[in-house]
């Protein structure tokens, strides 16, 4: 299975795999698909305005104290997770690819300062138009998994579940208007208290 990260379009949505922690620790990716009863642009935008990504990354009772996206090609991120038990999990990086409302490729790692290495990953979504709603396609691979990343790629596919279901919830509630959201120039940020 090829990753989607080139600048061709995507034909067809891979098949939903998951594979063995063993296969995720050397790079087979991970492959989610998931239909949305919303326009892609509305998608689009729930993963590139902090606003909005704040309030459905991560599992059921995580939150976002910290959420920035600087949304063009080569565009920075960095969002910190926060766990019911207080634990902080920062993740960053930057926007490999950024195509409105089409594809994002994220290239992240765990951005604590303190375990350079241990996890970094390339996630390409792509957004596929079906007549007013979305089939959101979202292919995961580690590039660098050290022993210690384990226990994350154990946690990943539940994670991603979670994270979706949070999704469909927030696209069922009203949103602000942005007038050029899509511009290249516009940098939205969230950073909450602790």
């Amino acid at each position: 299975m090829r990753l989607y990260h080139s600048k061709e379009p995507m034909l067809q949505a891979p098949v939903p795999h998951t594979p063995s922690i063993d296969e995720m620790m050397a790079g087979k990716p991970m492959v989610i698909v998931r239909e949305f009863n919303a326009p892609r642009e509305r998608l689009f935008r729930a993963w590139v305005e902090p606003d909005l990504l704040c309030q459905w990354w991560g599992p059921h009772q995580f939150t976002n104290p910290v959420c920035r996206v600087d949304p063009r090609p080569g565009g920075a991120f960095h969002i910190v997770m926060r766990g019911p038990d207080g634990m902080e999990y920062p993740y960053g990086g930057i926007l490999d690819d950024y195509d409105p409302p089409r594809r994002l490729v994220l290239a992240g790692k765990i951005d604590d300062g303190r375990s350079e290495g241990v996890f970094e990953q390339l996630t390409t979504v792509n957004f596929l138009d079906e007549g007013g709603q979305t089939r959101l396609v979202v292919e995961t691979s580690a590039i660098k998994a050290a022993p210690e990343a384990r226990l994350m790629l154990e946690g990943m596919s539940e994670g991603w579940k979670q994270s979706l279901e949070r999704l469909e919830s927030l696209l069922l509630q009203p949103w602000p208007e942005h007038e050029n959201h899509h511009d290249h120039d516009v940098h939205y940020e969230n950073e909450a208290p602790k």
